[in-house]
């Protein structure tokens, strides 16, 4: 994902397409699809822009609510079927002073201008978290949460729209309602006309036709689904590099889930009696994308106790189930450690001039959360020197100097941090090292000159032993 912040409304977004001097940008057709992923969101959606003015245009405006914009993680804007440098530049664009405080806006240039009469169709895919919101607000142990997710049924912007079509995919187990906000009772005055349909496969489906300057009429859909609403306000992962047989793994979680909360107490009896995830909590999440070598496996929770988990070995990985002590409800809050660690040849690779290279995912390994923000300490063996790192997003770089248990010289740790972290940023992460040969030796020999030591003084020992014997012989 290229552009972590600016995204398309899945929510409300409000397109202003600006031109140069005579040109006009019509908007002939917007084709989105909005998927709820339960913590996150995905909008993906193509505009077709066609130019009836006279002269070229060579930029368009595309703008979103703040609160889109505060709850975007990550977004890619680009000409559609443009190869990989389709992607476009951008710069802040100023919105009128009335909207200032609502939208946030960016000015896009084209890489080719759109001469008069020629289209173009603009692709944007963008990420959401945090866009559902609970209704009711509570709900009693045993009855099955409700969400509310609230859009526009067309995107705003000043020019016309002869046709947009959005399908909203939300994998409910039940729609209890689907409302677009009714174009209809404008018909008269605007021309502008709307459908919507539920299909067999469960997408709701709004259609709009002829759609007048900054008209964007509400859409909001009222489901019921027991899939957990999982959310971290942190993670840390911690990758411990030792050239002498392994890289150690280390995550630290504290997972929220983001359903009503409880109203009344909580039954035990109850919770026994009914099925797994039958009503919005989680009695387990899954750790995937492991080393199919991956050993000493540890999941303790935060207090200590080693929890339970399960191993499923397969051919290109390892995937692991960790179960906490408890069900994780609506607004209860679980912490834990997970470890691991998995062999040295299959995480650094030696390249030329000495220089060692980690290549490792940059995320976490549980894929079924949204995290606020992720740190990951990226910590070479003693002595070694960081040459560089390369991740394909923004991110923010520091280095430190650290001490773990019976090192001979400091460690280099890099940290990166990620906030509004989704699984679709988990890319590969490449660190590239070169490590102390006198640092890297210097333990080895040191414990062999400790050996050393221990037996010559045994031997002492058991000469002066022999020698005393004799002489009270004697």
């Amino acid at each position: 994902m290229a552009r972590p912040h600016l995204t398309v409304g899945a929510v409300l977004a409000i397109v202003i397409l600006t031109t140069c001097a005579k040109g006009e940008l019509v908007v002939e057709e917007v084709d989105r699809e909005i998927s709820i992923l339960g913590y996150r969101t995905r909008s993906s959606m193509d505009i077709r822009l066609r130019n009836d003015g006279s002269e070229a245009v060579e930029s368009f405006v595309f703008c979103e609510p703040l609160t889109a914009y505060y709850n975007s993680s990550a977004c890619e804007v680009g000409i559609k079927d443009g190869g990989e440098n389709s992607q476009l530049s951008f710069e802040e664009w100023i919105p009128p002073a009335e909207l200032e405080d609502r939208i946030f806006c960016s000015e896009y240039a084209l890489r080719d201008p759109l001469l008069p009469e020629e289209s173009v169709t603009v692709a944007v895919v963008a990420i959401y978290t945090a866009l559902l919101r609970p209704f009711p607000a509570r709900v009693r142990q045993g009855e099955t949460p409700q969400f509310l997710y609230e859009d526009t049924t067309t995107l705003a912007m000043p020019y016309r729209v002869e046709r947009s079509l959005t399908a909203l995919k939300t994998g409910a187990q039940e729609i209890i309602s689907f409302q677009p906000d009714s174009l209809r009772r404008r018909e008269s005055e605007q021309g502008a006309s709307i459908s919507e349909r539920r299909e067999n496969n469960g997408t709701l489906v709004a259609e709009v036709e002829d759609v007048e300057p900054w008209t964007f009429p509400t859409l909001t859909v009222h489901f019921a689904s027991t899939k957990a609403v999982l959310s971290a306000p942190r993670v840390e992962r911690v990758i411990d590099i030792s050239l002498w047989g392994a890289v150690t793994f280390e995550e630290r979680y504290e997972i929220h889930n983001m359903g009503p909360p409880l109203e009344g107490g909580m039954s035990r009896l109850e919770m026994l009696s009914q099925d797994d995830g039958t009503t919005g909590s989680t009695r387990g999440v899954y750790a995937q994308g492991l080393s199919p070598q991956a050993e000493a496996i540890t999941f303790r929770d935060g207090i200590g106790n080693v929890s339970t988990s399960a191993v499923a070995r397969q051919p290109d990985s390892t995937i692991v189930q960790l179960r906490p002590r408890y069900p994780l409800f609506g607004g209860w809050v679980t912490d834990f450690l997970f470890s691991w660690r998995q062999p040295l040849g299959e995480t650094v690779k030696v390249a030329k001039g000495g220089m060692h290279v980690l290549v490792a995912r940059f995320g976490p390994t549980i894929t079924e959360l949204s995290v606020d923000e992720v740190v990951v300490r990226v910590r070479l063996p003693p002595g070694a020197s960081l040459v560089s790192s390369t991740t394909p997003m923004e991110l923010r770089k520091s280095t430190a100097r650290v001490w773990t248990l019976l090192d001979l010289a400091p460690r280099t740790e890099l940290v990166l941090v990620r906030s509004r972290y989704v699984p679709e940023l988990n890319t590969p992460l490449h660190v590239v090292f070169v490590p102390s040969l006198v640092t890297l030796f210097a333990k080895p020999a040191l414990l062999s000159l400790a050996w050393g030591a221990v037996f010559a003084v045994a031997g002492l020992a058991w000469r002066a032993h022999a020698a005393i014997k004799a002489i009270k012989a004697d």
